[in-house]
């Protein structure tokens, strides 16, 4: 009953707030198509030829693997017609509610180019299994599951001749997929470590204090992406910053792009101590409650899961028109049985079980080279998690995009794919594994 009242109170504040945004920003759902002959193939890859409009989602296949508990793992992957010896993967997570789809033009900007990519499909979304009990999204069992899709596609990619056997991938994730990115990550190098390397496999220590605000008009450059120290008069390897070598190629990734959420640590201490970001979060509560979350979010064929994929503050950004295939997407995706619950349960397990330890802190910072993507118009994840960054990360840029909402890769596709573009050119010239 307590956490039942909590919820509705919480409901009626956010829902009110967000309703009153929405019409100011002239939210519009598109009309739900549901897919023909009665079958999720929405779901799959097949997509283009079952609705049409979608291009971006030709020479994708659709694949299978299992993570470290036996859970049945759906993930959409390059078809390997365009991949280029030597480009490393790139394994990309969602966040609620969004699917796969979410990445599309990421997944085709790179494959392009040549590089292997792999949008996961966490537990609970897609074709992924949804398991019942809530136990099975600990966040020790959702950083499994990432784990397990960057194992695959490191052992897939085609290395060099004289490389490593397998080429660890860069992680891109956001929301939901960002917050066990980071717990994969983190575990991670607490259990290989990070040895010591030579001097020429290192990123210039400027790039970890470095803060970019990017906009319609002020994507990063390739200059800026290749020579952070230029024209500094710098020795380019002074005060330099470890970055994963070949003696670190157990890791399971090279580097992380963290879209909307930080490290564990600082997203505890923001919540806790900034009224704004605990507003922000109440929305947390109504989903913890039984039953009425998933009776309001399947609704209607889903539409009030469409209809958060589109709220937004104003911002001066021309926002894309809604995607009536990819709107119809996440409602069919609500709506499988089991689904919906499942993807709450990431909200649930996270405040009804025992939380993973805190394990970064001033004395103990990850060292993984990190890229921290922020929207300055985000009204779930404000500005207050990204203020004590440098107390936890060794190897970080805070990248803010400007005149962006929460809904960062439906805002700003190519302002992501820049921020991608230089973290991958920096980890090739850092000699990473």
């Amino acid at each position: 009953l307590p956490r039942l009242l909590t919820g509705l109170i919480a409901m009626a504040l956010k829902l009110s707030v967000w309703f009153l945004a929405a019409a100011r920003a002239g939210v519009v759902v598109p009309a739900f198509r549901p897919p023909r002959r009665g079958r999720l193939a929405l779901m799959a890859t097949g997509l283009a030829a079952e609705c049409g409009g979608l291009s971006d989602l030709a020479g994708l296949c659709d694949i299978f693997f299992e993570s470290a508990d036996g859970t049945r793992l759906h993930a959409v992957e390059d078809d390997g017609s365009r991949r280029l010896v030597g480009l490393r993967p790139i394994v990309f997570v969602h966040g609620f509610p969004e699917l796969w789809v979410s990445w599309r033009r990421q997944l085709k900007a790179f494959a392009d180019r040549g590089h292997p990519v792999l949008a996961l499909s966490p537990r609970g979304y897609a074709l992924s299994d949804k398991p019942r009990h809530l136990s099975a999204y600990h966040m020790d069992r959702l950083a499994e599951d990432v784990a397990a899709a960057c194992r695959h596609s490191a052992s897939t990619a085609r290395p060099t001749k004289n490389g490593p056997a397998t080429q660890a991938p860069l992680l891109v994730a956001h929301d939901w997929g960002a917050a066990i990115a980071w717990h994969a990550a983190i575990t991670a190098e607490a259990e290989t470590g990070r040895p010591e390397i030579e001097p020429e496999t290192v990123i210039p220590a400027e790039a970890a204090a470095r803060r970019t605000k990017i906009g319609p008009d002020t994507a990063p450059n390739a200059d800026a992406c290749a020579a952070p120290n230029a024209g500094t008069g710098r020795d380019p390897n002074a005060d330099a910053l470890p970055l994963a070598g070949t003696a670190a190629s157990k890791m399971p990734v090279a580097g992380l792009v963290a879209c909307g959420v930080p490290n564990p640590e600082a997203f505890y201490i923001a919540v806790t101590s900034s009224l704004s970001q605990l507003w922000a979060s109440l929305y947390v509560l109504f989903f913890n409650m039984p039953l009425v979350p998933e009776l309001l979010l399947t609704a209607n064929s889903g539409y009030y899961t469409a209809y958060a994929t589109q709220l937004l503050p104003p911002i001066g950004r021309r926002r894309p028109s809604p995607s009536v295939e990819v709107s119809s997407m996440y409602r069919v995706n609500a709506t499988q049985p089991g689904s919906m619950s499942a993807m709450l349960n990431y909200y649930r397990a996270a405040l009804q079980l025992p939380p993973p330890p805190h394990v970064l802190g001033p004395d103990a910072k990850l060292k993984l080279p990190v890229v921290v993507v922020r929207a300055d118009q985000d009204i779930f994840l404000g500005e207050a998690l990204f203020h004590e960054l440098g107390s936890y990360l060794a190897n970080f840029e805070l990248v803010t995009l400007r005149q962006c909402s929460h809904w960062m890769t439906a805002d700003a596709p190519d302002e992501i794919n820049d921020v991608i573009s230089c973290i991958l050119h920096k980890l090739e010239v850092g000699g990473a594994a």
